[in-house]
């Protein structure tokens, strides 16, 4: 899970869909965690697929790791909530986050993790 860590800390790194300051934090908070913070018990990946006006969220169980790997997770209902929240975007704001979508390849990340106290 570490390395998935590392990849995700670097696409993060080399997108320019979101602001560099944004995209800073964002990856030292992935460093934060690979440092002890957390125990990473599952990462779930989810790929989003466009056909017509609706997304189509599937989990893939060959990318997915730990305790995600085998049980089920509320992550594709979640994500497809969170993707409903754009329809209260005015039409600007919702071609930009169209396209910053495409442009990850149409794939969307999820993990979870358990707190070290």
């Amino acid at each position: 899970m570490c390395e998935r860590l590392h990849q995700a800390s670097d696409e993060i790194r080399g997108s320019d869909c979101v602001a560099r300051d944004l995209r800073d934090e964002a990856a030292a908070f992935l460093g934060w965690l690979e440092h002890g913070h957390m125990t990473m018990l599952g990462y779930e990946y989810l790929r989003v697929e466009h056909s017509g006006s609706a997304p189509i969220i599937v989990v893939d169980e060959s990318a997915s790791l730990g305790l995600l790997r085998h049980r089920n997770s509320r992550g594709v209902e979640d994500l497809r909530a969170d993707l409903n929240i754009v329809v209260d975007l005015d039409d600007a704001d919702l071609r930009n986050l169209r396209m910053a979508v495409r442009a990850r390849n149409n794939t969307l990340r999820r993990g979870a993790c358990g707190r070290v106290a």
